[in-house]
């Protein structure tokens, strides 16, 4: 019987990625923009209108590569609650603010009337720009004449994104932990080790000797699972497998709008089963995390090479030891006193898989009493 005829398969539990979905637009509408920085700035206008939206004063936000920019005033930088009270004390309608795609203010209008929805969305459409609405409920963000975000709007939009859940990749610490209690610990969609009911009752004696067995080639079930929640769920490109000139292999890697790049390399630990239904005990040892620790050391030590290859003005900002622990003991690791002076490493990401949530009252027996033994 052959144990690797398995077809891997992620859950289907997420949207597609916002990050995606907005290039879509951009592309559809000929727009020359990065959506990694214009999903920033789409974050950074909600937070700002959220704090003067109870004013109930209308504005509007046109986006577009013909935005001519005399002056160096970002929208970052822009006091909107001067603008805000400007509108009131002046007996204007609304606000219009024009920027170039690179979030400048090429100039501001006041204006005597006020715009409708489907003004933005024409204007939008016929212009091949991107238009902002900004009312009472927040902001309504129009893309080559297409709703991306709509919180004013009373129709439901289904391809409205939630873009607000991505989290930065410098954030990566907590990524990861949401990923590892959504997908890893306890094995919760039965993905990652051997279960009975997967074997026939012949190999059963595997499971009851080996009762954290793995399932065939735990890395690429780690690595995929892993590739796909950090496509949903992060800012960044997202890219797997990656190789250098040198042929060496990331697991993971994620470049940023302003050319950072995040490695994460994975290693697990514990036995896994063969495709020949034995046991494969080799990565059962805890050399294998210094082992990855020096990997990535020699990514860093190489950050010219490395960023030749990868085919831009890269440096390894932040290299990640993931390590997925499935040993019996999950015992700590050495200190890695030797890679001190690598600020750039991170080598303590260190995750406990165990097969079966454990209740409360039985922890101390089966976890801290069989450590002691």
């Amino acid at each position: 019987m052959q144990f690797d005829a398995y077809e891997f398969g992620i859950k289907k539990v997420y949207q597609k990625n916002p990050l995606f979905k907005l290039q879509d637009l951009l592309k559809e509408g000929n727009i020359d923009i990065d959506p990694g920085e214009l999903l920033n700035l789409f974050i950074y206008i909600k937070k700002e209108w959220e704090s003067v939206k109870h004013f109930n004063v209308q504005g509007a936000i046109i986006i577009s590569d013909s935005t001519t920019v005399t002056g160096d005033v970002s929208f970052r930088k822009n006091e909107l609650i001067k603008d805000i009270q400007n509108v009131i004390q002046s007996a204007k309608k609304c606000i219009i603010y024009n920027l170039n795609t690179n979030g400048f203010i090429g100039h501001v209008e006041l204006k005597n009337d006020k715009f409708t929805y489907e003004d933005l969305v024409i204007h939008s459409k016929e212009h091949h720009i991107i238009s902002i609405y900004m009312g009472i409920k927040g902001i309504d963000i129009i893309i080559n004449g297409i709703p991306f975000e709509s919180e004013n709007r009373m129709e439901n939009y289904s391809d409205v994104i939630n873009y607000r859940s991505l989290v930065d990749i410098s954030n990566y610490k907590e990524l990861l932990n949401r990923f590892f209690k959504e997908r890893i610990q306890y094995d919760p969609f039965k993905s990652l080790f051997v279960y009975k009911n997967e074997l026939p009752k012949s190999l059963h004696s595997l499971i009851e000797e080996n009762p954290k067995l793995l399932k065939v080639k735990p890395e690429e079930r780690f690595q995929k699972e892993l590739e796909y929640f950090l496509k949903q769920n992060c800012l960044g490109k997202v890219l797997t497998e990656v190789k250098n000139k040198f042929g060496e292999r990331y697991d993971v890697w994620i470049s940023t709008s302003d050319d950072k790049l995040y490695v994460f390399e994975i290693k697990w630990l514990g036995k896994s089963l063969t495709a020949e239904g034995n046991i494969f005990k080799g990565y059962n040892d805890p050399v294998r995390v210094m082992e990855g620790a020096h990997q990535l050391k020699k990514y860093i030590d190489d950050a010219e090479g490395h960023s030749q290859a990868l085919g831009g003005d890269f440096r390894i900002y932040c290299g990640v030891l993931i390590t997925y622990d499935a040993r019996e003991d999950m015992t700590e690791f050495d200190d890695f006193n030797e890679f001190t002076g690598y600020p750039q490493l991170d080598l303590k990401q260190h995750f406990k898989i165990e097969k079966d949530k454990i209740p409360a009252s039985k922890y101390y027996k089966k976890v801290i009493q069989s450590k002691a033994k």
